[in-house]
């Protein structure tokens, strides 16, 4: 089955999952736009690739997240796909209190499910124009059968998993998404 768009963004992209896909979607699309933290593995990436191209961003930083969608939105303006791949994972023991970083707690959070409800905000109406278009969102099993060791982790892919069927159901509500799927 051939990939529908042609042209998609992937944040989370300097490595794993994200990085693997924007290699085969390369040969499948007609723009490819990579995104994270770390330019030198998007350069390498994008490295003698013609219809790839990266932009650096952080998605836990919510506030330049408008800024960065407008960006994108006006130098590709056929954008019909985003992926939404970037996250975090870090072990906590509650057991032991004393361990425990909430500051790490909050920005697993921020990264791996707020971040992607901002990122919906201003992304959604570009899409919603496009004739045919879709946001990946990448979870995992973990918000199904959680592990001990990253709890947080697994509540926030958890936290993902139901937002999800919520927004399936309110953007079929409103036609934005065809009944037969």
């Amino acid at each position: 089955m051939a990939f529908p768009y042609k042209h998609v963004l992937i944040f989370g992209a300097t490595s794993g999952i994200g990085e693997a896909l924007a290699k085969q979607l390369f040969h499948a699309c007609k723009t490819v736009v990579v995104t994270g933290r770390r330019e030198e593995n998007l350069q390498a990436l994008c490295s003698g690739v013609p219809n790839a191209h990266y932009r650096v961003h952080d998605i836990s930083d919510h506030g330049s997240i408008p800024a960065f969608a407008t960006s994108i939105v006006t130098d590709f303006p056929q954008l019909d796909c985003i992926v939404l791949n970037s996250g975090i994972q870090r072990g906590f023991d509650f057991a032991h209190p004393e361990t425990v970083d909430l500051a790490q707690i909050d920005l697993e959070i921020d990264t791996n499910y707020v971040a992607y409800l901002h990122v919906l905000k201003y992304f959604l109406p570009q899409l919603l124009k496009q004739p045919k278009a879709a946001v990946v969102a990448m979870s995992s099993g973990l918000a199904l059968v959680p592990m001990a060791r990253a709890p947080n982790y697994c509540a926030t892919k958890a936290a993902l998993h139901q937002f999800w069927l919520s927004l399936r159901v309110q953007l079929k509500e409103c036609d934005y998404l065809p009944s037969d799927r």
